[in-house]
């Protein structure tokens, strides 16, 4: 959502349905709204049916965007250590529903090693152009800024709330 400030007005960003509460002093990303999401008119005038997500797998996206812009546009793709995905997961299962009652409980039930896959690639390709890693955020934030001319895009992600309260740190699990 931190990329929705830099995009065309046309362009598609689908709306954050996180529960989460802000940290002190960050922009809550579900305050954020979506845009041009349902039904979707193309660039080159093309119009798509249905309803893009947050989160929806790159094989529902592509079927619902005309090769010519898939293939123009930059897919960008945010990066995160798979155990951090499961744990984030574990609290949100948990403070939803209540279960499961345990980390372990949620491996058990979860054994994915690359949740990640299943939104990012297809045919057991990845389709991501860039990659934002999680752990070099600083880092890769600042190579698209070079890599497309985004100016201030570190800025807005330096000050936006992004899971912290959901990752583990390294050498024991913290909630």
């Amino acid at each position: 959502m931190a990329l929705s400030s830099f995009c065309d007005p046309e362009d598609i960003v689908t709306p954050c349905s996180a529960i989460r509460k802000p940290d002190e002093g960050k922009v809550p990303l579900y305050q954020m709204q979506g845009q041009n999401y349902i039904d979707p008119v193309w660039k080159n005038g093309q119009k798509s049916k249905g309803a893009f997500r947050e989160h929806m797998p790159a094989v529902e996206m592509k079927l619902g965007i005309p090769d010519e812009v898939w293939n123009d546009y930059l897919k960008v793709s945010m990066l995160r250590d798979p155990d951090d995905v499961r744990y984030s997961s574990f609290l949100w299962m948990k403070e939803k529903d209540g279960y499961p009652q345990t980390f372990e409980d949620c491996i058990k039930k979860y054994p994915d090693p690359n949740p990640n896959a299943a939104i990012t690639h297809i045919g057991g390709k990845s389709v991501v152009d860039f990659w934002i890693r999680f752990d070099h955020l600083e880092e890769d934030i600042k190579r698209l800024e070079k890599l497309k001319t985004i100016i201030g895009l570190w800025d807005k992600f330096k000050n936006t709330n992004l899971k912290s309260h959901t990752q583990r740190l390294y050498g024991g699990i913290t909630s």
